[in-house]
């Protein structure tokens, strides 16, 4: 039997490839996107979407409406795939209140609104809700203050929807993945060291190594170094969850996210600061 599936984010990297492989194993998908471009490169990358819907998470207020309405003219949902995030970059001192504010109003209020929009739906299908977190839910790194805010946010925000609808048969679920051979890697990157070449002679004497190291460990995970994944190989994480008879509360994808979450678990926090200060050149 197909599933009707939401999937939040399904233009991006890991999103598109959820849909590709829940569309191509016959399951009902309505998609999400931001805008009509990204529409439109759904279309043409995945076929059999059966509906597309724009829908912007920088108003988690109209995200939950919205979404509210979407769900009330489906027959039925059994699944809802959280993909969408945005990858804030910059030193936490560097980095405006209206960055925080944002990235906060995207990867995590948008979050908790998709739950609030879809849980009586859920709840009548004995459904399953999955966030896509982060390694940086769990481990906090230099450059990502907001980014690592969200993710951290966000997972604390699951477990306590977990708790609260234990017993409903639906299952909360997150996949906390390292990095991903993604455009938005490609795209932080590039920004990088554009912020870099900006900046004033006494924020780069505080900061310079940190972008250069961010810089690096980014091209090296891109470049397939590292441990790192691919779309198809977090999407295959989440599917796995999603089909589990009893699925996990949590599934790590990623040899780098097993690595570093493995450290974070066996050392103090002075040890991973010293360990990631070797990573990014402090």
């Amino acid at each position: 039997m197909s599933n009707t599936v939401l999937v939040v984010g399904a233009a991006g990297g890991i999103g598109m490839e959820v849909t590709r492989q829940l569309v191509a194993r016959g399951d009902k998908v309505i998609a999400t996107v931001l805008d009509e471009a990204q529409a439109a490169q759904l279309a043409g990358d995945v076929p059999g979407v059966a509906q597309t819907v724009l829908l912007r998470l920088d108003d988690a207020d109209a995200a939950l409406e919205q979404v509210r309405a979407l769900v009330a003219g489906l027959e039925r949902l059994d699944q809802v795939v959280v993909c969408a995030a945005i990858g804030t970059i910059g030193p936490a001192e560097l980095t405006t209140l209206a960055s925080y504010r944002r990235t906060l109003e995207i990867n995590t209020l948008s979050g908790i609104a998709v739950f609030q929009a879809t849980l009586d739906a859920l709840r009548a299908s004995k459904g399953r809700l999955l966030f896509i977190t982060s390694m940086s839910g769990k481990i906090a790194m230099p450059f990502l203050a907001a980014y690592t805010a969200s993710k951290y946010a966000l997972e604390g925000a699951a477990d306590v929807m977990r708790q609260e609808i234990a017993g409903t048969g639906v299952k909360v679920i997150m996949v906390e993945p390292g990095g991903v051979r993604t455009p938005m890697v490609s795209d932080q990157i590039a920004l990088t060291k554009k912020m870099e070449s900006g900046l004033m002679p006494d924020q780069a004497a505080r900061y310079g190594t940190v972008y250069k190291g961010f810089a690096a460990a980014a091209q090296a995970g891109y470049d397939g170094q590292g441990g790192g994944s691919t779309p198809d190989q977090v999407a295959a994480v989440i599917l796995g969850a999603l089909d589990a008879d009893d699925p996990d509360t949590r599934y790590i994808a990623g040899q780098d996210a097993q690595q570093l979450l493995g450290a974070r678990a066996a050392m103090g926090d002075k040890e991973v600061d010293a360990m990631l200060a070797g990573f990014f050149g402090g």
